[in-house]
């Protein structure tokens, strides 16, 4: 896929087009309600428009009746306030013209990972999910899934769990963990966390694509993959992302999720893991009846978000989720340099910032030493010093780092920051009815403390290496 356009299908009703010049990998970025899951489908019913049609309408039906329940199937795409007919063209193809697609097409969206209960491999690999010539049974391959999940789990995640297929139909799959002597195929979340379930769903998955591609059709097999990690830990989100780039190279990639932080997971890795590897990064937003596509820089500084503005004050809801996010970016650039683990949820870190528990930093020239220089510090320091000085330099070394005085007027506007982002900034960048609406005063005040608190972060996080603003 080179390009994508999309236009009053579902949520969309003005056209919203991405370019991937080379078959190269998408990250796409929106909050719920943005449109992320009318990409999704619009997708999903051009490669598999066909088999899902198969599926839906009864074959028994005479053909005037198949036809005029294909006419209405279809018409429940549409926009409700579109144009009589939604479009969707994969590199300047329409799907109305578009040639019987034999590409191999791997699609998995979060909600098909959110009953927990049993995992059945047909669940997951069906005319739904997998499409494309020559792409064997799951039946064929069972035993080829059960080997990479089992592999995956333990040497890339470090998890204790393994999986077997049930011997009773081939199709359910057993969870066992002999740690704990645990052995279930059913009411698997009476013994096993969320998380994990979700975990192995998502891996046999894409145990399945890995073992059934082959690129017969002449094209890059297809990985589409939207909202998947909801639920799952956030050290298995850095593992995950590791795996989907290492054995996926040969599959064209397009990955969507509303998590910010993993979003710049994907980014960083992409770019500093898998530096072979070509993304377009892409944000999109919803207003009113209206799905955009924003490509603004994250790391864009206030000053630049203020002159956007300026220059267009009617795109306020825009505006809004740019400082949202800039915000959310702030507090992960932050986190790093606090030691904390910076691909958390903005919430959790934002929790661990406002406590009262101390921030070590050490400022010296353009230089920036953390905790872990601290601690190095001491070891040494304790290898050298006279135990009865022992203690005095110790305290003297940790007075040194303490900034937690300094950090007492950032904590301030980070308290300020939070209520502007949950009541204004979130209101103002998902546009939901109900909701009021966000006003220039809101939006002065919101730029006014995020330039102060640049501002302070910058004169504090000196090191342009550790701090990019």
């Amino acid at each position: 896929m080179n390009s994508l356009k999309i236009s009053d299908f579902k949520g969309i009703s003005q056209e919203i087009g991405f370019e991937m010049p080379g078959n190269i990998n998408l990250a796409i970025y929106g909050d719920n309600g943005s449109g992320k899951t009318s990409i999704f489908e619009a997708i999903r019913l051009y490669y598999f428009g066909q088999d899902l049609i198969n599926d839906t309408i009864p074959r028994n039906a005479i053909q005037t009746e198949r036809d005029t329940a294909i006419s209405n199937w279809l018409d429940s795409f549409k926009c409700r306030h579109g144009a009589d007919r939604f479009k969707i063209e994969i590199d300047s193809v329409p799907i109305d013209t578009a040639a019987s697609n034999t590409e191999q097409v791997f699609m998995l969206e979060g909600k098909s990972l959110a009953r927990y209960d049993e995992i059945t491999l047909d669940g997951l690999i069906n005319v739904y999910t997998v499409h494309g010539s020559s792409l064997p049974q799951w039946q064929s391959i069972a035993d080829d899934i059960v080997y990479t999940v089992n592999m995956v789990m333990h040497e890339c995640f470090q998890e204790d769990v393994s999986i077997s297929l049930s011997p009773d139909d081939g199709n359910h799959i057993i969870i066992e963990d002999t740690q704990r002597n645990l052995r279930f195929v059913t009411g698997l979340t009476a013994y096993f966390n969320e998380s994990k379930i979700r975990l192995v769903k998502l891996l046999c998955f894409l145990a399945y694509a890995v073992n059934a591609a082959d690129g017969s059709a002449g094209k890059r097999p297809l990985l589409v993959l939207d909202d998947f990690v909801t639920s799952i830990d956030t050290s298995n989100r850095i593992c995950l992302v590791k795996f989907i780039l290492d054995n996926f190279k040969k599959f064209q990639i397009i990955l969507m999720t509303h998590n910010v932080s993993f979003f710049n997971l994907i980014a960083y890795m992409a770019n500093d893991y898998a530096a072979d590897s070509k993304w377009v990064f892409a944000n999109i937003c919803c207003h009113g009846l209206i799905c955009r596509r924003y490509d603004h820089n994250h790391d864009d500084p206030i000053s630049k978000i203020k002159s956007d503005y300026d220059n267009d004050p009617s795109d306020i809801n825009s505006i809004a989720n740019r400082l949202r996010r800039k915000f959310e970016n702030m507090i992960s650039e932050f986190a790093k340099l606090t030691l904390m683990d910076a691909h958390s949820e903005t919430k959790d870190l934002l929790t661990r910032l406002l406590s009262d528990a101390p921030v070590y930093i050490s400022l010296s020239g353009n230089n920036v030493n953390r905790a872990d220089e601290l601690v190095k510090r001491i070891q040494e320091t304790s290898r050298r010093c006279q135990p009865k000085r022992l203690a005095g330099r110790i305290q003297s070394i940790i007075d040194q780092y303490d900034r937690s005085d300094e950090l007492k007027p950032i904590r301030e506007m980070l308290k300020t920051m939070k209520l502007y982002q949950k009541v204004i900034l979130h209101q103002g960048s998902h546009s939901q009815p109900g909701l009021p609406t966000i006003t220039t005063r809101e939006i002065d005040l919101i730029f006014a403390l995020m330039s102060n608190l640049e501002t302070k972060l910058k004169e504090l996080l000196r090191n342009a290496n550790v701090y990019r603003m």
